[in-house]
């Protein structure tokens, strides 16, 4: 959970052990400028996360020292259109027709 109501920090709330309500920790990191959109988009490590700010541009939290730095991939540009994130799955990504009944699957009557 991140709140940027002030805008000279960023507040990160992370829970450290799932579905412990007692384990949420806040970490909150100075900054300079005010944005109005930020989200969490991966962790990398144990102490980073990536934030993608106000839809155009990546950043790395460090949640231990407090610092912020531009996230830099070669190859792309530092302002972009739009960024996500995603959850490795065992799941197909067209799941989603079976679901909607544009395949379906023929299950016998068992005769027998």
């Amino acid at each position: 959970m991140i709140d940027t109501q002030n805008w000279a920090q960023i507040d990160i709330w992370i829970m450290e052990e799932y579905g412990v309500e007692k384990s949420w920790v806040k970490f909150s990191v100075a900054s300079n400028n005010y944005w109005d959109m930020v989200k969490l988009l991966c962790f990398i490590g144990d102490d980073e996360v990536v934030l993608e700010i106000d839809d155009e541009r990546l950043i790395v939290c460090n949640l231990k020292v407090g610092t912020l730095r531009d996230f830099v991939v070669d190859g792309v540009p530092a302002m972009f259109v739009d960024g996500g994130s995603f959850v490795e799955s065992l799941i197909s990504p067209s799941y989603s027709d079976w679901i909607r009944g544009q395949h379906s699957i023929s299950i016998g009557s068992g005769d027998g």
